[in-house]
């Protein structure tokens, strides 16, 4: 940093700053998965900016400021191997040995260059600048000032471009063939079904298989995201001081957004729409009668700002603040990107197995060469994913008001203080799709289904929640989205709500430095509602990891977010054991309530193609015959009274009774942290000099002991539901219409360590000033 004192009333800087951050990662090392190390990778970052700004007094009452800043951002993971992903899958019982506990779910084993990082980088280039003065006359200060940013954006993101295959247990036929001999999977041992996968894999023949291509006349480079977004802001602000006691501040704020590139245009996907018909089971067609080359080019938000702060004539200072205004959030330029980059005109998604063509038994499928993955496959053309931006889409934005009081209280130097602060969603974002056709029944929980009615025969579903599509029965007809337009696979519409707020009251208590010493402590509780969280970069994984009732709803519920409850403290103590040379030591420890989590079934029980984002239908009572488990009969309940253990036991199921559970209903174990900081000033080796050494320990409670400081919580689940936790499968309709419950265990806790949440750091800092 250069800084410039031109004049006595000019003066300016210049700063650049240069990082670069490598953090490695684990992929999908989970209680039912495991990753080899060629499934990691560094996930690299480098962030570079260069930052000038000139301050001006023109007068005593008018100073002006100018800024003006580049920004350069590439983020790109640095893979262990450069090959496609694979997907060893091994379900039914555990190998005999295995320890208790053990999920008895499917199991996974992955390897080779994981899924989203077989073409990933991003790149992005901001330009931005403000000029703004104060005008200062009588008892107004007026601010005023304007601001323009220009956002380049590369984000190359073509997942699966090496090929995904996924290997497991098929049951043997005139085509499946196995060296050691025949083999039902539902039936088979946890050492007949190991052997199976391992010999599928050995002779190259997938159970699922897919890869991303370019269409005909097109390169991967056509589905890139790129384009420029700008960005115009202009605000005006008056601070009026009508008394001694009374400050008023009032103003507004506009901003505008425009870009002049358009997503490839997609004329099938923007044809008007042709309705199916559930009655006589013909399937949607046509186009979805939107434009997909929309943007927010042209969106604009007026913001107005209203805020006073009294201060009362009193023994003790006392004051009491406030504020009403409208506030829009940064650029969505992450979720807007998909529409540039899913416009299924450029890059399309090949395979075999599911619900495409079988793929070959007899070996040669699978190949290594991540640069010629299969793309040729027999059968209709490939169903193309498409992302749309509603018309009307602005940028996100939230109307917040507060009031806060603050008091010096008659002990020992104490500041008591309250705060309140409101919010309501002014433009909220999330998905919808637009391609699952329309329900094919109503089940007895309001629950939309997509399945057709032959998916719905319990006699098509394993005890462990397994679709079976093949067979007399079974083979015909039986997939999801039954009503769905076959020409089009994924298709997702970023779209606006209205719905969604929250409220946060704090309580805080503190004592400034006295006789070296200074504390403070606060207590916080939150609630927050919200449509979506948007907790991923990905159209379909932000809709798929909601958990709902039916798949498009936009009611809002508890925030992803929330924090109910939390405490945070703060200790700070200073001497001097030297002259002139600070001691500081200082303490931070936070309680707080655990993150939310919803309770859904374990697999899709509404057949809209995402599993364990479905909430859970919970019966009356014990024996009320709403929902039929599995494996119970007329004179024994033991699925049933395993399933009211559980619910009696968790208030997220227990208050849904009759019903359907709560988005984030419950939550998880309270969590306490300890931080602490030692400070220590140094003299320089010349006069005007001066040093600093800090050490900083994270977590200290799990410094001394390993179970203390540990943040245990329902893991996130990837377009899955997110944070849920789940005990059931859904395993089809009886006779009569009732769902099928299977009960299994359920899904416990684990300790994050993402980035090392749960345990404890050491970072020293040596700070030389001349």
């Amino acid at each position: 940093k250069l800084d410039w004192n031109i004049n006595a009333n000019h003066r300016a800087n210049v700063r650049y700053t240069k990082s670069e951050e490598t953090n490695p990662v684990f992929n999908n090392i989970a209680t039912t998965s495991l990753s080899l190390s060629s499934h990691w990778y560094n996930q690299t970052k480098t962030l570079e900016t260069l930052v000038g700004q000139w301050f001006a007094d023109w007068t005593p009452n008018l100073s002006t400021e100018f800024r003006l800043s580049d920004r350069q951002y590439n983020s790109a993971p640095k893979n262990n191997i450069a090959s496609p992903v694979v997907t060893l899958q091994f379900t039914g019982p555990l190998p005999a040995g295995a320890p208790a506990g053990v999920g008895t779910g499917t199991r996974n084993l992955f390897f080779g260059t994981e899924q989203f990082r077989h073409l990933n980088a991003i790149e992005t280039k901001t330009l931005d600048s403000y000029f703004g003065g104060v005008w200062t006359r009588g008892a107004h200060e007026l601010k005023f000032g304007g601001d323009y940013s220009q956002n380049k954006v590369f984000n190359a993101f073509v997942p699966n471009s090496n090929g995904n295959y996924t290997f497991n247990c098929q049951n043997s036929s005139a085509t499946y063939v196995y060296s050691f001999g025949a083999i039902n999977c539902a039936s088979a041992t946890a050492a007949q079904i190991e052997a199976a996968v391992l010999e599928n894999f050995s002779r190259g023949r997938p159970s699922t298989y897919f890869a991303q291509t370019a269409l005909p006349g097109n390169s991967l480079a056509d589905g890139f995201s790129q384009f420029t977004l700008k960005s115009y802001g202009g605000a005006v602000q008056d601070t009026w001081t009508v008394n001694r006691n009374l400050t008023m501040t009032y103003g507004f704020r506009v901003d505008l957004a425009a870009t002049s590139d358009k997503p490839k245009a997609n004329a099938a996907a923007s044809a008007p729409l042709i309705a199916g018909n559930p009655a006589t089971g013909v399937r949607q067609s046509g186009g979805f009668g939107r434009d997909n080359t929309n943007t927010i080019d042209g969106e604009y938000l007026i913001q107005p700002r209203l805020g006073f702060n009294y201060t009362f004539d009193s023994a003790r200072p006392m004051q009491l603040r406030g504020g009403f205004g409208l506030f829009q959030g940064a650029a969505a330029t992450v979720w807007l990107s998909n529409a540039y980059t899913n416009t299924g005109a450029a890059i399309t998604t090949v395979g075999c197995g599911g619900a495409n063509v079988a793929c070959t038994s007899v070996g040669g499928l699978f190949t290594a060469n991540p640069a010629t993955p299969p793309t040729s496959f027999p059968g209709s053309p490939p169903a193309a994913t498409v992302d749309f931006i509603q018309s009307g889409l602005g940028q996100p934005s939230v109307w917040k008001a507060n009031l806060g009081f603050e008091r010096e209280l008659p002990w020992w130097g104490l500041v008591g203080g309250i705060e309140y602060l409101y919010t309501k969603t002014g433009t909220g974002l999330y998905y919808q799709h637009l391609n699952l056709g329309a329900p094919t029944r109503i089940g007895i929980d309001g629950r939309e289904s997509y399945y057709s009615p032959t998916a719905l025969n319990q006699a098509c579903w394993t005890p462990t929640g397994g679709r079976l599509t093949t067979g007399a029965v079974c083979g015909v007809n039986n997939f999801n989205r039954a009503l769905s337009n076959p020409a089009f696979s994924n298709v997702l519409e970023l779209a606006k709500t209205k719905e969604g707020g929250g409220n946060l009251a704090t309580l805080s208590l503190s004592r400034l430095m006295k006789n070296g010493w200074s504390w403070s402590l606060a207590y916080t509780y939150s609630d927050a509602t919200e449509v979506s969280g948007m907790t991923s970069t990905i159209a379909l994984s932000t809709w798929g990891v909601r958990p709902i009732l039916n798949p498009n709803e936009g009611n809002a519920q508890r925030s992803t977010y929330v924090v109910k409850d939390r405490f945070n403290g703060t200790v700070n103590w200073r001497r001097n054991f030297f002259a002139g040379y600070k001691t500081e030591i200082g303490l931070v420890v936070e309680g707080r309530s655990g993150r939310p989590y919803s309770w859904t079934f374990a697999n899709d029980i509404n057949g809209d193609g995402i599993a364990g984002n479905d909430l859970m239908y919970i019966p009356r009572d014990l024996g009320s015959g709403e929902v039929v488990f599995l494996g119970d009969t007329a004179t024994s309940r033991t699925n049933e009274e395993a399933f009211w253990r559980v619910v009696n036991a968790n208030g997220g199921l227990s208050s849904a009774r009759g019903g359907v559970t709560k988005r984030n209903s419950s939550f998880s174990p309270w969590s306490n942290s300890l931080d602490m900081r030692i400070s220590q000033q140094l003299p320089g080796f010349m006069k005007g000099h001066k040093a600093s050494f800090v050490l900083d320990l994270f977590n200290v409670g799990n410094m001394l002991n390993k179970r203390w400081g540990r943040i245990d919580e329902i893991p996130f689940t990837a377009n899955a539901g997110g944070q849920r936790r789940t005990f059931v499968n859904f395993a089809g309709l009886d006779a009569t219409g009732r769902y099928i419950y299977s009960v299994g265990n359920v899904s416990d806790f684990t300790t994050r360590q993402a980035r090392g949440e749960s345990q404890w750091a050491l970072q020293g800092t040596f700070r030389y000033e001349f």
